[in-house]
């Protein structure tokens, strides 16, 4: 079976604009710092939350490293089956070249997946949080810096000093052990903080609410209405995934009564979404310059008449409605966040089994909020049609205080 190495790996990633940083991190200036920079346009964490985008910092302390290999992922991520177990350039970020065995019984399903995914080489040391930020930062000002050319002047000294990390790029962040330190650290240089889990390691969000380090908003990935579904989407037969995902919503639910959080969901035509796939033919030309032009936030092309309208109108199943909402009551976050899944990147992989038809149109993603807020009473409190999202809130407190203000 053809694996995927990690010098294959890492030059495909460099070649994406990462900059590596240590062992196991690495930042990424988002397609919206660029849009910012040139004044044409801004991200939608700027329209729900005031994120500034010229000035956030996208990054991860786990590169390449993940418990799920979800199927609408864009990120470039080894399919499971093409992993190569436990090389240390891999899933360490090192230069070495030799796969290393994995720990004695760690190839048994009846291992947890808390100890398959985070037992190490005992050789093996976490880079502390402080290097980690200090790599990260100058590797973001060498990123922006490419943009100088280009930029407004003012626009541009802001984005050389980030106000704000989002710690969501890649991977699992929850592995990293020293996330709470990581955390603090960002927030002592008088940056907010966005940390976006898949919630399968739920001991981990528990240690971050004991030690009082938690992100400035919690996010946490709502991928399906139901196990089956997630299991098909997440590509995994661990069942005990989904019941460590559902504790961390019961976890999210008590961090919720005083702390911002968030479910983010990524809705996918025949996967999550519980629609049939009804884009125009139109749409299912494709190009590396489309992939550019979504990346950098264009929209695909929306219907202009009413009749084509009529074409791609929404398909929602109750049921996949009624799972979704299951979770959102069991949750209660202050926000969710409904998204359709954009294809490009890693999603765009043959094994994937995905199309430019699975993505949902604005309209459909309209709708499905729509359905979702009749059902749970939440509010509909904006949206960013660049970006096919639209914002649920929990309350008019939540809706109101939705914008994050800097010192």
């Amino acid at each position: 079976m053809e694996t995927t190495s990690s010098g294959q790996l890492f030059q495909r990633l460099r070649k994406q604009g990462y900059h590596l940083v240590g062992k196991h991190s690495a930042v990424k200036a988002c397609k919206w710092a660029g849009c910012a920079l040139r004044r044409e346009g801004k991200c939608y964490k700027h329209a729900f939350y005031g994120i500034e985008s010229h000035r956030c910092v996208q990054c991860t302390p786990a590169l390449q490293f993940c418990t799920l290999s979800c199927r609408f992922c864009w990120r470039m991520m080894p399919e499971i089956s093409k992993r190569v177990p436990y090389e240390p350039a891999l899933i360490c970020g090192t230069d070495a070249q030799a796969p290393m065995k994995p720990p004695d019984g760690l190839g048994r399903l009846e291992i947890s997946p808390e100890e398959k995914w985070q037992k190490l080489p005992t050789d093996f040391e976490w880079d502390d949080a402080g290097t980690i930020i200090d790599g990260l930062l100058m590797g973001q000002k060498k990123l922006v810096s490419g943009f100088g050319a280009f930029a407004d002047k003012k626009m541009f000294g802001e984005a050389l000093a980030p106000r704000h990390a989002a710690i969501s790029l890649t991977g699992e962040p929850t592995i990293y052990p020293h996330l709470g330190e990581l955390i603090c650290e960002f927030h002592k240089r008088e940056m907010t903080t966005f940390l976006v889990t898949n919630g399968t390691l739920p001991q981990q969000i528990r240690k971050l609410e004991a030690e009082k380090r938690l992100p400035t908003q919690l996010y946490v990935s709502m991928v399906a209405p139901d196990e089956k579904t997630y299991l098909q989407t997440a590509q995994t037969e661990d069942k005990r995934l989904w019941k460590n995902y559902l504790e961390t919503l019961e976890i999210l639910k008590g961090i919720g009564k005083c702390h911002r959080t968030a479910l983010r969901m990524t809705l996918v035509k025949r996967l999550n979404a519980g629609t049939r796939n009804t884009q125009p033919e139109t749409l299912t030309c494709w190009s590396e310059r489309s992939e550019t032009a979504l990346m950098a936030g264009a929209p695909t092309p929306e219907p202009q008449d009413n009749s084509m309208k009529a074409r791609v109108a929404p398909t929602c199943h109750r049921n996949c409605i009624d799972g979704y909402a299951k979770q959102i009551e069991l949750a209660k976050p202050w926000y969710v966040e409904v998204k359709s899944f954009v294809y490009v990147g890693g999603a765009r992989k043959e094994e994937r089994g995905l199309c430019l038809n699975d993505m949902l149109m604005m309209e459909e993603v309209r709708e499905f909020a729509k359905l979702l807020a009749e059902k749970t009473g939440y509010i509909i409190a904006a949206e960013h049609a660049p970006s096919r999202v639209v914002l649920l809130c929990r309350n008019e407190n939540a809706a109101e205080g939705r914008i994050i203000k800097h010192a």
